[in-house]
């Protein structure tokens, strides 16, 4: 149809009524519009713009949301500043802790008492600071260890100061013990007590490689003022005793020993009272494991003052006291262990409860690599002690496992006092022994009665051994409760006739 354009009123022809502008006007209209292509592109980026921020944002989200369901308090840079604040906190605590315990180089040296305060307060409390801030979550959890921190950043100097003043002050009552104990003596070597150190830097440079080769495995350098050869080995071995070290070398420095023990139980402590039992302590330094001692044989019993006559005759008047001394010998085992049993066998009965003391004292001291002597000791001890005696159980106790774990037979005595003191505690061990030797330990196992009954029926029940099996059976039947006649009817008809034979006999006695 024609119509007329609304814009410059020509005549056009429309395809219908609502076309009311002609070709011309439209054409006219857009020709100054932006070109389709460019503003595509540019709605295109901000569409990919704001879906990258919406795709960060869930993503955001959906770890979050991960975190609180799965309860992880952590995320990774949060546990990195929570695992930073505990790293120098430990660091902070390491300072103290060497420097308060060094000698000739001590932290006051380069900063004052203030000074520390305040270096260990900024440690501290920054690491408070990362590990308060390295979690939202589980506060309550986190909060007593920033209350910790900032609280021990403010006493950590003097809590170690503290505790280097108590070590330093222990080895000076030693050593100051060891003098007064020893004033009527003159050291070996004429040599006087000093406080200052006898070795030189040069004496102690072969401790001081091992040191640093071996670390912390290389525990003490124990200087004693002697150069005989037999007080030598003596000594080596008692100190590697004492102190349960794996090895102790010997060196010959300055005008005595430089004994170097490696490996010790416990690792490095103050020994100084054990260093002061050789005899006068003139030096110690706890923290570096380095100790000088003027050797005194009356202390350590080294010369007898008795004759061989005296110590092995009962009747003599002297007999407890030599032998006593003999006892507290610290550098020969056959001597103390050649005492025990000369106490043990006369079995006097006078100073028996001195005689019982001395030998719980010298107990004290570690005897596993001295096995024979420690049983002798033991053995000893067995022989005077007293009714319900704790000490002495808890000796023969300690004596029964070192056995066991060295897979030695304990002494008869000690197995037949804690049998009577302990029971209960020695069944289940008799009755492996008895399995082993049911001859030897027969009357081990009888004095505990029919208490052994349940652990010899699993015995029983899961050996192949006739002649275990027999054994059993007849111990059953001279100890067995009625209780046990169930297990023995199995082995009524057992293809071996001895073994039923056995067993029939057993059932009679036990009531079926």
């Amino acid at each position: 149809m024609e119509t007329e354009c609304s814009r410059c009123h020509r005549k056009f022809h429309a395809s219908n009524h609502d076309q009311t502008v002609c070709p011309n006007c439209l054409r006219e209209e857009f020709s100054f519009s932006p070109a389709k292509r460019s503003a595509g592109k540019t709605g295109s980026a901000i569409r990919q713009g704001n879906d990258m921020a919406l795709r960060r944002a869930a993503a955001r989200a959906e770890r979050l949301s991960d975190g609180f369901q799965t309860g992880a308090a952590l995320s990774p840079h949060a546990a990195l500043r929570f695992v930073l604040g505990i790293v120098i906190y430990i660091i902070c605590m390491l300072i103290f802790m060497v420097a308060s315990g060094m000698e000739e180089w001590q932290v006051q040296s380069f900063l004052p008492g203030e000074s520390q305060r305040v270096l260990s307060v900024l440690l501290c409390w920054v690491a408070a600071g990362l590990v308060f801030t390295s979690s939202w979550q589980s506060k309550w959890m986190l909060y007593p260890i920033v209350i910790f921190f900032v609280v021990s950043g403010w006493f950590m100097p003097d809590f170690w100061h503290g505790m280097a003043s108590r070590e330093k002050k222990e080895t000076a009552a030693a050593i100051a013990a060891s003098r007064v104990e020893n004033s009527s003596h003159e050291p070996a070597g004429g040599l006087s007590a000093r406080s200052s150190r006898d070795l030189t830097e040069e004496d102690l440079a072969i401790f001081r490689d091992k040191k640093q080769k071996e670390g912390d495995a290389v525990n003490y350098a124990v200087y004693i003022n002697t150069r005989d050869v037999g007080l030598r080995q003596s000594m080596r071995t008692t100190l590697a005793r004492l102190l349960e070290a794996k090895s102790c070398a010997a060196y010959t420095r300055a005008q005595g020993t430089l004994f170097i023990l490696t490996n010790a139980a416990g690792g490095t402590r103050n020994i100084s009272r054990l260093a002061a039992r050789f005899g006068d302590l003139n030096y110690a330094s706890p923290f570096e494991g380095i100790y000088e001692v003027a050797f005194l044989p009356d202390k350590v019993h080294a010369v007898s003052r008795y004759s061989s006559e005296v110590l092995a005759t009962p009747t003599d008047p002297a007999f407890v006291e030599a032998n006593l001394a003999e006892l507290r010998n610290l550098l020969d085992p056959h001597r103390v262990r050649t005492a025990a049993a000369m106490l043990a066998s006369a079995n006097v009965q006078e100073k028996r409860d001195e005689v019982r003391t001395a030998i719980l004292e010298v107990l004290r001291d570690p005897w596993a690599a001295e096995p024979e002597t420690y049983r002798a000791l033991i053995d000893a001890l067995v022989v005077y002690a007293i009714a319900g005696d704790k000490e002495t159980v808890d000796a023969c106790r300690s004596y029964f496992l070192n056995c066991r774990l060295a897979k030695r037979v304990p002494s008869a005595p000690v197995m037949e006092l804690l049998i009577h003191e302990a029971p209960g505690e020695m069944v289940a061990p008799v009755v492996e022994l008895w399995c082993s030797n049911p001859v030897e330990w027969d009357s081990m196992l009888t004095q505990l009665g029919t208490r052994p009954q349940e652990h010899l029926l699993e015995v029983l029940e899961g050996t192949q051994s006739l002649q275990l099996i027999g054994a059993i059976l007849k111990h059953l039947e001279r100890n067995g409760t009625p209780e046990a006649a169930p297990v023995v009817k199995k082995y009524v008809s057992h293809p071996d006739s001895l073994i039923s034979r056995t067993a029939r006999a057993a059932l009679r006695v036990l009531g079926e």
